[in-house]
């Protein structure tokens, strides 16, 4: 019974230790800032932390930006905002994601220098999070 119990928590310390990575589990994504692969250094940013926590500034310089949490199943990355209602998905390929307007609330850009986001803009990872 001891060996039983030994070999229990040997196994929870190992997957405690492979949760603290900084990459999101069953996915190639890391923990930091996205951007457009077009626009590398303006609006707008997806900021995933690894507290499962986000911040989805679109807008533009000046403007608010969504807060919640999200979660990923399988290759689907879901962003749920604060409000519980407003929710945007996006399709993991690879290191980037992809994001899909029919599964996602409409998105009003009030800056016109911010990058659109439309269905299948593709988001790189540009900062990974620091730890």
């Amino acid at each position: 019974m001891k060996k039983f119990l030994c070999i229990c928590m040997a196994a929870a310390l190992l997957l405690l230790g492979a949760c603290s990575d900084t990459t999101i589990r069953s996915t190639d994504l890391v923990y930091g800032i996205y951007c457009p692969e077009s626009a590398p250094l303006t609006f707008p940013k997806l900021n995933l932390k690894d507290d499962g926590n986000f911040t989805f500034s679109y807008k533009g310089m000046g403007a608010g930006s969504e807060k919640g949490t999200y979660s990923v199943d399988d290759d689907i990355l879901t962003l749920t905002c604060i409000d519980g209602e407003t929710v945007f998905v996006f399709e993991i390929e690879d290191e980037c994601i992809i994001f899909d307007a029919e599964k996602s609330a409409p998105i009003v850009q009030e800056d016109e220098s911010a990058t659109p986001v439309v269905d299948g803009t593709k988001f790189v990872i540009r900062h990974e999070a620091n730890r």
